[in-house]
Order: structure tokens, then C-alpha cells, then sequence
């Protein structure tokens, strides 16, 4: 005789239940538990409400809790994690069954951007305590995530500089009639809206939308999230998106220090980066390795002058000439003579010092620059191919060439190589594990502070994922 298990509603407790033993002992409901009951909130910048009177807030414990275990189970959104605290076992034990409302969480989230950031720290200060940060290599490097707008709503300088052309070359009789016909098409006096119907009034709206863009400096604006600027992504996709930003410690792919930026580009964020590495930790790491798009001259003379020890990944070299990218003149072949202060080109020519110059780098800054002329170039045999200047060839070296020199120099070492290409294997699989495992692919909230809030909290909870693989719970309870 066969015999089937099915569920028995009538079922009933000789002993009340204990909420503790719902969830397992490795649960990691219980690392949020204890991480969150170990900070003394207040000090960490949380607002704490104060008064006696009205109804009892919930606690910012108690919401932490739930921001941060949300963010485990891949829920973020407010009604998502109001939601979890009535259906998800975890959530249950960890609130204690109390159920706040969506709006409490958003107003926690909303009162407490700021802090979240030193959350984020506490997490990293915990894997410093368990020993899970080795501070011998990190890695830095930035995803490009998807921000909450919509395409449809885009403002681009290039269609809104068309339209403004196409209102200057119709007159205003044709703007009346085609207006007119509209309104007897539709029936309705009033088809389009007053700022609209008038081409003066059109074309006023036309030139404010571009001013907007002129003041946020950018060629593309998104009304819905004007902090958000359209990036290319790994996928060669452009769209509306934050870079966010982060530091790994190899030793177990611990995040040390996290941020977000409006700017696509990475070149001018490499120190700051180690230096919240610094904040975090006290210290740095021995190395600190980035890709290309982290290679800036002044940002390399920064680091030196701070005594960060970094191998950036050196672009490779650009000349401008289809045909030969290997030129033998490019000024990257002349070698310097502190000496004397010269150059001394491939052939042996000499470029003295003349005097002082500027170009803009790609933040659009001024640079100051040496000027070096060549001395030979009436009797050198290699004028013509070198340069087509009358006066000889002229080679501009910038005020941070003495940190790029070290960077090469220092990028010949073959253990330097290889810490270099340990870069992708440290930093890429964490974006991997937040994108992929965790499930975020895109900001839900909007306006830079809001965006910075929420990468502290994805980043903190994935560190205490990582922690929580490491766990052991009899040290912790």
C-alpha cells in the first residue's frame, strides 16, 4: 500500500512556536541581523527620530534590515520590500513580523541617502575584521548602468538645432496656415497648446530646451532624470546611464570602495577612488591596478605625489597615420636627456627646451606644456619624413610626462605585467555576480544623490554575500 503526503490545515501547536528556529542557523537573514544590530546607527549619520509623541516610528535598524536583506533576494523597490515582510520567511524572522509599509522604507531611503555610504563602509570594515582583505593587489574599474528614463523623452541638440533652422526658414504666414488646417482637421479651435500654436513662442521653447543642455554641458538631456547622461555601454549601445564605480580587494573580490559618476570616461577619477579606498580602511593597498580608460597623465603625477603605488594600462600609441600606427618619429620614440634637457630623436638628433606651451586634455582643461625644437633640422636627412614644419620638427611634452615616463618604466617589469592582467579576473566577475546574480541591471531611482544611495546598498550587500560564503557563525553570535 502506497501512502501520500498532503498538507494538513487543521493542524495546531501543543507549545507556541519560537521565531528562531523558522530559519536555519546559516541563514543569511542572521549575518544582516547581527552586521545591522553591531552599528550604532545615529553615529553612522542615520536620523533617529527623537520625539515621544504620535504613533512609535519604525526603527532604522529594523528598516536597514530590510533595505539590505532585500537587496539579497533581489527586490529593491519599495512595494517589493512591503511585500516581502507578509510572504518571505526569511524577512519574516529577520522583522520580527512586523510589517512596515512601503512608504515607511521610501522615507527611510529618502532621509538617509547620505548614510548609506558609511553602511557601505561598515561592510568593508567587517571584512577587514573576519580577514578577508588581503591589501596586497586591487583592482579598480566602472559599469555603465542603464538609468530609469525614457528614450522617448530625449532631448538631443542636434534635432532641436534642426527644428530651430526649420523655423527660421518658414515664414510666418505658412506657420498660420498650417496651424489653421490642423485646428479644421481636428475640429477643435485649440489643437495645440499656446507655447506651441505661436512660431515665436515655438521657437523660444526651442532655445530654452538647448540652454538647459548648454548648462549641463552635455549634447543630450532627459527631462525625467537631468543628472543622467547618455554613455555607450559594453554592448556598444548608447543610452541614459550612470558609471558606477568600484575598488576590489583580490584576496576575495571584497568591494573597498564604490561610487558613482556622471562622465563615461574613467581618467579622472583613479585617485579619488584610492583615496575612499584610504578613508575606508586606513590604509592602501601594496598595488592597485586599472585599464586604459583610467590612464591620465595628471592623474598619474597625482598618485605619485600621494605615494599611491598603481599600474595603469597604457593606451596604445595613436599618430594620426592610417598607414604606419608604428611611426618611427611619434614623439613616444625620443628619448630624454635630463642632463642636458633635451630630446634626442630615433636619429640622433637633438630637441632643445623653447618655451612654454598649453593643450587641453579630454576633461577640456589647460595642461601646461615644454615646447622642444629640433636644432639639426637643416642638414638631418630625415627632415621630410619627420615633419613638414619649415622651422623643424616641434615635440610638446606635458607637466605630467615625468609620471607617464615612470608609468612605462615601471610597466617593464614582468611582475608588473602580470598584476596588470589580473586586473579583469578581480574587478569584471563582481560586476558579473551584481548584474547577473543579483539582478540589477538598471537604477530604479533618479537624480545622482538617489543613485549613489542605492550602489552603497547593492554594494553592501554584495560584500556581505561575500561574507557570508566566509561566515563562520560561532565567532559572530
Amino acid at each position: 500500500m502506497s501512502y501520500e503526503i498532503h498538507a494538513n490545515y487543521e493542524q495546531t501547536f501543543l507549545l507556541p512556536p519560537c521565531l528562531d528556529d523558522w530559519i536555519d542557523v546559516n541563514h543569511p537573514a542572521r549575518l544582516v541581523r547581527v552586521f545591522i544590530d553591531s552599528l550604532d546607527l545615529e553615529k553612522l549619520g542615520f536620523k533617529v527620530r527623537q520625539s515621544d509623541d504620535g504613533r512609535p516610528n519604525y526603527s532604522a535598524e529594523l528598516l536597514a534590515k530590510i533595505v539590505i536583506y532585500g537587496n539579497f533576494e533581489k527586490v529593491r523597490s519599495t512595494r517589493g520590500l512591503e511585500k516581502m515582510c507578509y510572504n518571505h520567511l526569511g524577512m519574516i524572522w529577520l522583522t520580527g513580523m512586523e510589517h512596515p509599509d512601503h512608504n515607511s522604507i521610501w522615507r527611510f531611503l529618502y532621509n538617509n541617502k547620505s548614510a548609506m555610504k558609511n553602511l557601505f563602509a561598515e561592510s568593508v570594515r567587517l571584512a577587514m575584521e573576519m580577514k578577508l582583505l588581503g591589501l596586497a593587489l586591487q583592482a579598480i574599474d566602472g559599469t555603465k548602468i542603464a538609468a530609469d528614463v525614457s528614450k522617448k523623452k530625449t532631448l538631443s541638440r542636434r534635432k532641436l538645432q534642426e527644428i530651430l533652422s526649420q523655423l527660421d526658414s518658414v515664414s510666418d504666414e505658412i506657420f498660420e496656415q498650417f496651424a489653421q488646417s490642423e485646428r479644421a482637421e481636428s475640429g477643435r479651435e485649440y489643437l495645440l497648446p499656446d507655447e506651441l500654436s505661436d512660431k515665436d513662442k515655438l521657437k523660444e521653447k526651442v532655445c530654452d530646451l538647448i540652454s538647459e543642455l548648454d548648462g549641463a554641458k552635455t549634447n543630450y538631456l532627459n527631462p525625467t532624470d537631468e543628472d543622467a547622461r547618455m554613455m555607450r555601454g559594453g554592448d556598444g549601445r548608447k543610452q541614459f546611464s550612470y558609471n558606477a564605480q568600484a575598488v576590489v580587494d583580490a584576496q576575495a573580490e571584497i568591494i573597498v570602495a564604490a561610487d558613482v559618476i556622471q562622465d563615461g570616461n574613467d581618467n579622472h577619477i583613479l585617485t579619488e577612488m584610492i583615496e575612499q579606498v584610504e578613508q575606508n580602511l586606513g590604509e592602501v593597498a601594496t598595488e592597485t591596478v586599472a585599464d586604459t580608460g583610467y590612464y591620465s597623465g595628471e592623474q598619474l603625477a597625482k598618485a605619485q605625489d600621494a605615494e599611491y603605488d598603481v599600474i595603469v594600462n597604457i593606451p596604445e600609441v595613436k599618430t594620426g597615420r592610417r598607414d604606419n600606427t608604428q611611426w618611427e618619429f611619434h614623439k613616444s620614440k625620443f628619448e630624454f636627456d635630463p642632463e642636458t634637457d633635451t630630446y634626442i630623436c630615433p636619429k640622433g638628433g637633438k630637441l632643445a627646451f623653447e618655451r612654454f606651451g598649453q593643450n587641453k586634455n579630454t576633461k577640456n582643461k589647460k595642461v601646461r606644456t615644454r615646447i622642444y625644437r629640433c636644432q639639426d633640422y637643416e642638414n638631418c636627412p630625415f627632415r621630410q619624413k619627420c615633419s613638414k614644419n619649415p622651422i623643424g620638427r616641434t615635440i610638446a611634452i606635458s607637466e605630467f610626462e615625468h609620471a607617464v615616463t615612470a608609468q612605462k618604466i615601471k610597466q617593464k617589469s614582468p611582475e608588473n605585467q602580470v598584476l596588470l592582467r589580473k586586473r579583469k579576473t578581480i574587478v569584471e566577475p563582481v560586476f558579473g555576480v551584481i548584474k547577473r546574480i543579483m539582478g540589477f541591471r538598471r537604477w530604479s531611482v533618479r537624480g545622482l544623490a538617489n543613485v549613489r544611495a542605492q550602489w552603497s546598498i547593492v554594494c553592501c550587500a554584495y560584500n556581505l554575500r561575500k561574507i557570508h560564503a566566509n561566515w563562520a557563525k560561532s565567532a559572530l553570535i
